[in-house]
């Protein structure tokens, strides 16, 4: 079940351009940061109008899968450690702009969310929705390495996946609910190549903001570009391919509306 997370506010008095300014940043700064919010299913921002005045109230709407990843977020970002410090220099709740006397906060879960009417993704005629397997909770690729520092240190921290399960010989990354990259040491003395892997595997990573992955991605130290951001010419998709530090590729990808797609 979905938590909705909804958080509202008056601007300070004075502040308006300030605080127009910091919210723009703000969204800015999540967008390029998004491995940061990977609990967020998406994050909205109204103002609210009555009867065709401006009320002045500003909210922003957070979607969680579920509880369990609503609570997860919020214990990773507590104390705005790590990659959370510049965070914080960005988020408009600190610098002043709101009037934090009248702020309110509101949990909303989702009823009857299989009768909602939401833009389906991808918008394709020829994929077809799947029921999930019966009693199965998730999906694991596992990659195979003779030592694991650099994976550990690729998937860990450039791409800020974090791992859920560890051990001397292995770690489990979550990607998303349900999906996980887990990398192993190997026990064969003979390591296939880089070439041999790139074709046999590859992990292909879905967002909602391929070119913001892309631009951050490009920039990091080590990361090797395998292929340049594009369109693809034949499937509904924009994607880029990095190489991870032992051969496998590693595709992001966003989903296109195709040509031709109508809305009722």
């Amino acid at each position: 079940m979905a938590v909705f997370e909804m958080e509202s506010w008056f601007v300070a008095e004075g502040k308006e351009k300030q605080h127009d300014d910091a919210m723009r940043g703000w969204l800015k700064w999540v967008r390029a940061h998004r491995e940061l919010f990977r609990e967020w299913k998406s994050v909205r921002y109204f103002v609210k109008h009555v009867a065709g005045n401006d009320s002045n109230r500003h909210f922003l709407l957070w979607e969680y899968d579920s509880l369990a990843d609503y609570e997860a977020y919020k214990k990773r970002r507590a104390n705005y450690e790590g990659p959370y410090v510049e965070y914080k220099k960005f988020d408009p709740y600190y610098m002043e702009v709101f009037d934090h006397s009248r702020m309110g906060l509101e949990f909303w879960r989702d009823k009857e969310r299989d009768l909602w009417i939401e833009e389906a993704a991808p918008a394709s005629a020829q994929f077809k929705s799947a029921l999930p397997l019966p009693g199965v909770q998730e999906q694991v690729t596992f990659l195979y390495y003779p030592d694991l520092a650099a994976p550990r240190e690729f998937y860990g921290k450039v791409l800020g996946l974090e791992p859920y399960y560890e051990q001397d010989w292995a770690s489990l990354y979550r990607v998303a609910a349900g999906a996980a990259i887990g990398v192993v040491r190997s026990s064969d003395k003979q390591q296939p190549t880089a070439d041999v892997k790139r074709d046999a595997a590859m992990i292909s990573i879905v967002t909602t903001d391929v070119d913001g992955w892309f631009s951050r991605l490009k920039q990091v130290a080590g990361v090797v570009v395998q292929k340049e951001i594009y369109d693809h010419p034949s499937v509904p998709i924009r994607a880029f391919l990095l190489r991870d530090p032992g051969g496998y590729s590693v595709e992001f990808f966003q989903w296109r509306r195709q040509a031709g797609a109508t809305n009722s």
